[in-house]
């Protein structure tokens, strides 16, 4: 594609440079020669070599040259067009998908506070040593969100009752979360 249109753009540089050396010879020749260097209008056989005619060709293929040029830059306009309309529909869309997301993840951040609300009102109602002994099986994590959300006085019976080294792990975790 370059070479291509390196070749149309070459094309009417030697055309403009061959007019431009004919009209230096015909000016170094003299007024005479220009009229002599013009083909006789019956009898010519050959192209037309007269200095308008060598200068309007190079004017044509350089128009030509120039809109193929235009062309290709409207289609290249055209293609970024359509790209930045496909961009902005999907920026559109992934938005509203972030949106969506957001909802739903506070209507499940709603459910899983309510559910440990209640799981912690479970613990606080239960004898501590059963609390402890359950509570000394659970995951890191779920004993934290029960301990985190229970009153002072009813974590402290539990973990009086686990062993020392989950209640000092636990203890450390609640005093330092992550």
């Amino acid at each position: 594609m370059h070479v291509e249109r390196r070749r149309h753009a070459g094309a009417g540089v030697r055309a403009a440079l061959g007019a431009v050396a004919i009209l230096g010879l015909l000016l170094a020749a003299g007024p005479g020669a220009a009229r002599a260097a013009e083909p006789e209008a019956a009898g010519a056989s050959g192209p037309d070599l007269s200095l308008e005619a060598v200068v309007d060709e190079a004017n044509r293929e350089r128009d030509a040259a120039l809109q193929e040029r235009e062309r290709k830059v409207a289609e290249a306009e055209a293609r970024l067009a359509a790209m930045r309309a496909d961009l902005e529909r999907l920026i559109a869309r992934n938005e509203a998908l972030r949106k969506e997301i957001v909802e739903r993840a506070a209507v499940v951040n709603e459910g899983n506070a309510d559910s440990a609300r209640r799981l912690i009102k479970v613990y606080e109602n239960m004898e501590p040593e059963d609390a402890a002994r359950i509570l000394d099986g659970v995951s890191e994590r779920v004993a934290l969100t029960v301990f985190a959300g229970m009153k002072g006085r009813a974590a402290a019976g539990i973990l009086g009752l686990m062993p020392s080294d989950k209640a000092a792990h636990l203890s450390e975790r609640l005093a330092h979360p992550r």
